[in-house]
């Protein structure tokens, strides 16, 4: 074999195995279970999988989904943390504490519901806090979502709430 036949089928390779391994990628959401001894003890998480220091999660315990934005290595500058998100459609801000421990915040219902809503909408968020940037893409969180809440219908019951 000459060099010049060896050299275009290894180049032929590379760019294969190239092109394969970009379009198999890991998958941007993971949900993880939490057994509990009783079903008022089970849980769930739903974590964006990133590499920006900004952490972005939603628990589910008893049927409620609350949302967490979170930095392992740091800790909030304030007291009083301003968080923007950018929809799409609209952009908006939300003031919120840290939890104690200064490394998490809790957004509150409303906001979490808005984000559900756009993350199943197909829209990406940005999330804009404290000098830190997370973009949430929805890939596939309508399907991680539903495992968070246990069920299909989990997101329609979680919007309407407790009385509709």
């Amino acid at each position: 074999m000459s060099l010049r036949v060896w050299l275009f089928s290894s180049c032929r390779l590379i760019a294969a195995l190239t092109l394969t391994s970009g379009c198999s990628s890991a998958p941007l959401w993971k949900c993880d279970h939490m057994e509990g001894v009783t079903s008022s003890f089970q849980s769930a998480r739903l974590r964006y999988v990133n590499s920006t220091p900004l952490l972005f999660e939603m628990l589910c315990l008893n049927g409620e989904v609350e949302t967490f934005l979170s930095l392992p290595r740091f800790r909030w500058s304030s007291n009083s943390v301003p968080v923007h998100v950018r929809l799409e459609t609209e952009e908006f801000q939300e003031i919120t504490t840290p939890l104690e421990g200064g490394m998490r915040l809790r957004l509150s219902p409303t906001t979490t519901k808005r984000l559900i809503s756009a993350l199943q909408e197909g829209q990406e968020v940005v999330i804009l806090v404290d000098g830190f940037e997370e973009r949430l893409q929805p890939e596939q969180f309508g399907t991680y979502f539903e495992q968070l809440v246990g069920q299909p219908g989990g997101l329609i019951n979680f919007l309407k709430g407790p009385f509709l």
